[in-house]
């Protein structure tokens, strides 16, 4: 009977965790989620063929949209269990989310072990918060075992944070101090510190140090090596020289391929491009939405919009930054209609415009001193809840600037009172003029709350006293 009855109550908790994501997944928010999932699903499909379809329809599957949608509370919510919440959020870098659940989880009498932690200091290394892996680092070590992953995590968030000379402490002084020798995941996320700082020699001799190790580096590392290369003096020579290290090893995937054509795009050999691209397609490697945006990245301005049409022609993957690219061109010689009409098309295609975008069209509209588009695209850039950044506010400065004095001391004084509302400091320059500037530098531009709680008033008689 006792048996009997535990066996009904784990049942019913089923059917009520069942019943919970049922609900979930008919929420207003989850059935839109779930449409634009079949729409990438169908336009994955007309690429790749129908091998696209495999794992997508699966709560796993779902998680990773809702992931890559920063809708990590429905996420977490139709997950149920305090370790896969964990989970999610740690994978899509949402720290504040994943201490929220460990709380949840304490005031539930659940006890963490040391996947808990570790999954709060994954969260933690993503975003670059040091300080914050440290303390669960500490926390683990009072109670568990540290292991050599959690040695990597610590590397990590330093490395992403940009503090690289502390990672490479954690990785080879204290690691090792426990027994634990770095191994090629250590290897690789210092190598991609450097890639993003662009230090190509100290790139080249820590893949030398990782083989002196009895390391071997992968396809990763290889790849890493190529992108550094890409930001070179001289990109196109030095990432062809990678691409043919990597290629004498093992076989190069998309990303190696994109990597050069990164480095040609840099150095706007179109021509070298295209035959790159054509070089990828020999390989039996298909282009992704990356490969098409160096190709029009690698183009003169004036010819951007031509290969855009010319991909879009031949149904291949274009993404928002193929858009960003044209866009910038527009912006280059302040032609604000051209712009504001690929910003248009990018719309259309279900793209989702981001910061970019709207920065280069408002860019385009400042050249030409147009001030009321560039004052009606930041409106609708808040609108649509996308963030404007300080160039955003500097662009539409430089705009209103143009006007006659009245409206441009007004105009000014609404731009700066916005700006401030944004966490963006704000300088007197002279009567009634204004610049900005960053309130805060933090670490991969996390932003602080502080920042946001300004009083705006005082704020900006505060920039004019």
């Amino acid at each position: 009977m006792e048996k009997l009855r535990k066996r009904q109550g784990k049942e019913g908790g089923n059917c009520q965790t069942k019943a919970k994501r049922c609900s979930v997944l008919q929420t207003p928010v989850c059935c839109l989620l779930i449409i634009a999932l079949l729409k990438d699903l169908l336009r994955a499909i007309s690429v790749h063929g129908l091998g696209a379809v495999k794992g997508c329809f699966s709560y796993r599957g779902l998680e990773a949209v809702y992931v890559q949608r920063s809708q990590v509370r429905i996420c977490s919510t139709m997950l149920g269990s305090s370790a896969e919440k964990r989970k999610c959020c740690a994978n899509a870098g949402e720290l504040e989310e994943a201490e929220q659940c460990f709380v949840e989880m304490r005031r539930d009498d659940c006890q963490p072990n040391a996947k808990t932690y570790g999954k709060l200091m994954e969260a933690s290394a993503r975003v670059g918060q040091a300080e914050r892996a440290l303390h669960w680092f500490r926390e683990l070590q009072a109670n568990f075992a540290p292991d050599l992953d959690h040695y990597n995590m610590m590397a990590q968030a330093f490395f992403v944070s940009g503090d690289l000379s502390s990672g490479a402490f954690w990785l080879f002084t204290e690691a090792p101090k426990q027994g634990f020798l770095p191994d090629i995941v250590g290897y690789n996320q210092y190598l991609d510190a450097l890639s993003s700082k662009g230090m190509l020699q100290e790139a080249r001799d820590l893949i030398s140090k990782a083989m002196e190790a009895r390391v071997t580096p992968n396809l990763r590392s290889y790849n890493s090596l190529i992108n550094v290369s890409a930001k070179s003096l001289d990109p196109v020579e030095s990432a062809l020289n990678a691409f043919a290290e990597l290629e004498a090893k093992m076989q190069p995937d998309a990303i190696s391929y994109n990597s050069v054509l990164d480095a040609m795009a840099r150095a706007g050999d179109v021509n070298a491009a295209e035959e790159w691209l054509q070089k990828m397609l020999q390989a039996s490697v298909q282009p992704d939405v990356v490969s098409c945006s160096c190709l029009i990245r690698a183009a003169a301005p004036e010819a951007r919009g031509h290969w855009l049409e010319t991909l879009r022609a031949r149904r291949a993957a274009l993404d928002i930054w193929a858009y960003a690219a044209v866009i910038d061109a527009c912006a280059q010689v302040g032609d604000s209609r051209a712009a504001a009409r690929w910003h248009c098309r990018a719309e259309e295609e279900r793209l989702h415009p981001n910061v970019v975008t709207y920065n280069s069209v408002i860019n385009a509209c400042a050249r030409r001193g147009d001030s009321d588009a560039a004052e009606r695209w930041l409106m609708q850039m808040m609108h649509e809840r996308i963030e404007p950044k300080l160039i955003t506010f500097n662009s539409v400065l430089k705009a209103c600037r143009q006007r006659s004095d009245v409206v441009s001391r007004t105009f000014q004084s609404a731009i700066a009172e916005c700006a401030v509302r944004y966490g963006i400091l704000v300088h007197s320059a002279g009567s009634d003029q204004f610049q900005f500037s960053h309130r805060c530098m933090c670490p991969q531009r996390q932003r602080c709350a502080g920042d946001r709680t300004v009083d705006r008033r005082a704020a900006i008689a505060a920039a004019g006293a």
